[in-house]
């Protein structure tokens, strides 16, 4: 299927760019996929984010639940795409806690489009939220968007970064198949 390009996105939100999807939107997509893949007689689906933000996975996850739940014969996998990786990928970044337009994703961007990176690069930041304090100004505690050092991303980390990528999701892709091939 193509992807949704859009998600949930609460800790950005306030930056300029950022369209988000309130989580019951994202909840009724999700079902209604889920739905018309199993009504077209598919056995699986496999639900793989480029957004790794907490209430969007949540979103996902919960009506994968309970889809399984009353489909038991039918098999979901939900994951970010990053979630088999982070440890491989912290060997490839120089920066503790690389995550949001720092170093590693500066770096895959410009192994695959050098082109829209432009210089000078953001400096090295991380959000001050006061966790676990919900707060509704994220502007006040996040300004940059930046959380690591895109200054030190280059497109050969970003290369290496890919394929250890790659090789992880595939693994995922090869356990759902697995799981319904028996």
């Amino acid at each position: 299927l193509p992807p949704v390009c859009y998600g949930v996105c609460t800790s950005t939100r306030k930056h300029p760019g950022t369209i988000t999807l309130r989580p019951e939107t994202l909840r009724l997509l999700t079902r209604d996929l889920l739905g018309e893949l199993h009504r077209h007689g598919f056995r699986a689906a496999g639900f793989v984010s480029g957004h790794a933000g907490g209430l969007h996975m949540n979103a996902i996850k919960e009506v994968a639940e309970e889809f399984v739940e009353r489909h038991p014969d039918f098999k979901v996998a939900a994951w970010t795409v990053y979630d088999p990786s982070f440890e491989a990928l912290a060997e490839v970044a120089e920066t503790p806690g690389d995550s949001h337009a720092g170093e590693v994703e500066t770096s895959l961007v410009m192994a695959i489009r050098q082109d829209l990176v432009k210089g000078p690069m953001p400096p090295e930041d991380y959000p001050s939220f006061p966790k676990p304090l919900v707060v509704a100004d994220k502007l006040k505690h996040w300004t940059s968007g930046v959380w690591g050092n895109p200054q030190k991303a280059t497109p050969e980390k970003g290369r290496r970064a890919l394929e250890i990528l790659v090789e992880k999701n595939i693994e995922i892709v090869k356990m759902l198949k697995e799981s319904i091939d028996g």
